[in-house]
């Protein structure tokens, strides 16, 4: 079965299937418990990555279509509805009729789709090791800043001095295996990097990137570029999230050819 889907993130689906004319609005566990193996879903660009897993978890075929390529397919859509002289509210803007476009598109051959491999899932497994790893890291810094400024405006806390050893025993360990996430995570993504051919951008960064916005999911650079708002562009519509990280990118490339910075 064929299922062409207007997505929501708070809320329901719009789904619609090869055998109706009339969507319906489903939750999406409602949607998931609807499909079988070997299914394919139609959906356009930015469904959050986490609901794209648990489809490709029921092992159906997700094709991805450019959000952009179907609004400007919108007039023709609805032209088509005026030649066959159907209901009014079919040229509506909603997610009913969204879904509906959607199908136009695809039975029409009017729009590029993209296939998601299946190898996302270990992708995405990796990217998220790189998120946790950065959130790890983060607290075990900023402990031990708290911990090394209260002894140095007071020195003489001798219980805090016996509480800071304790500390100090304590983290040995997770120290350790900070330094093993690092060497998997360079492992991982060291490829990429070199790829890039950026000095300064770490492994870490880089695979949050890479979670927040495969490149795969993107029809051209272009619309990748759009998407993080590094290209102008004439909405509003942008992932605030990777516009953040690429802040951070250049952040790491500019203090890494910075001689002060490199030094410290």
């Amino acid at each position: 079965m064929k299922y062409y889907v207007d997505w929501g993130n708070k809320k329901k689906f719009a789904v619609l299937d090869n055998d109706s004319d009339n969507p319906k609005m489903m939750v999406f566990n409602s949607f998931l418990e609807l499909l079988e193996k070997g299914d394919e879903v139609f959906i356009e660009t930015g469904c959050p990555f986490s609901k794209i897993c648990k489809l490709m978890s029921a092992k159906v075929k997700i094709f991805i279509i450019d959000s952009q390529s179907l609004k400007l397919l919108r007039p023709e859509y609805v032209a088509s509805i005026t030649a066959d002289n159907r209901e009014v509210d079919d040229d509506k803007k909603s997610d009913l009729n969204d879904a509906r476009l959607v199908r136009f598109a695809v039975q029409n051959n009017k729009v590029e789709l993209k296939e998601v491999p299946l190898v996302y899932l270990d992708y995405k497994e990796k990217s998220v090791i790189a998120k946790l790893y950065q959130l790890f890291t983060d607290n075990l810094t900023q402990a031990k800043n708290m911990k090394s400024s209260f002894l140095r405006e007071y020195p003489n806390k001798k219980k805090f001095k016996v509480l800071s050893k304790q500390l100090d025993d304590c983290m040995k360990p997770i120290e350790d295996a900070k330094k093993k996430m690092a060497k998997n995570l360079e492992s991982e993504f060291g490829e990429h990097v070199k790829k890039l051919g950026i000095k300064g951008i770490s492994h870490c960064l880089l695979g949050q990137i890479l979670n927040e916005a495969p490149p795969m999911f993107y029809h051209c650079l272009t619309a990748y570029l759009k998407n993080a708002k590094l290209k102008r562009i004439e909405d509003h519509k942008y992932n605030r999230n990777l516009r953040a990280l690429y802040y951070l990118a250049t952040q790491e490339v500019i203090m890494h050819k910075s001689e002060p910075y490199r030094s410290m």
